[in-house]
């Protein structure tokens, strides 16, 4: 799987004028300068870390898709945040039906019809199916760039 981190896998710092390959991989773009600097536009290249070819676009590596890295807001740290305001209980559950966080109380009261599981179990859940969904995007760009071949 891609990496979602802004660490660039050839110079292993935080990748600076990022550029995105077919695969997803990102890298640096004077790192993929100096990777590719003795091919030419319309060469095939083999992505460093997956080995799936790329070609040069006409403009060099320059022309490869811009990778825009989402903010990413850090969640709170103390403990009120995590903690019910009605109750005082710590979230431990997860409602499906609302996307919540809930204390084992609300799960009772408010929300006893819905489905709720713990959040440990949701976040597990919500990571696979992110993998998932980044395997499904890599096929989808492999096959589009086979079927140009």
């Amino acid at each position: 799987m891609a990496s979602q981190t802004k660490e660039c896998p050839i110079c292993r710092e935080e990748i600076q004028n990022p550029r995105l390959l077919p695969c997803i991989h990102s890298y640096c773009l004077e790192c993929l300068e100096r990777y590719c600097r003795d091919k030419l536009p319309g060469d095939d290249v083999p992505c460093p870390v997956c080995k799936t070819d790329f070609q040069i676009p006409k403009n060099g590596v320059a022309g490869l898709l811009i990778k825009k890295f989402p903010e990413v807001q850090k969640a709170p740290t103390s403990a009120e945040s995590e903690r019910c305001v009605e109750h005082e209980e710590r979230l431990r559950m997860y409602c499906s039906d609302c996307g919540i966080k809930v204390c084992s109380t609300c799960c009772f009261e408010g929300h006893k019809t819905h489905s709720y599981e713990r959040c440990e179990e949701a976040l597990e859940k919500f990571v696979r199916s992110i993998d998932m969904l980044i395997f499904l995007a890599r096929l989808v760009v492999y096959i589009a760039f086979a079927q140009q071949r």
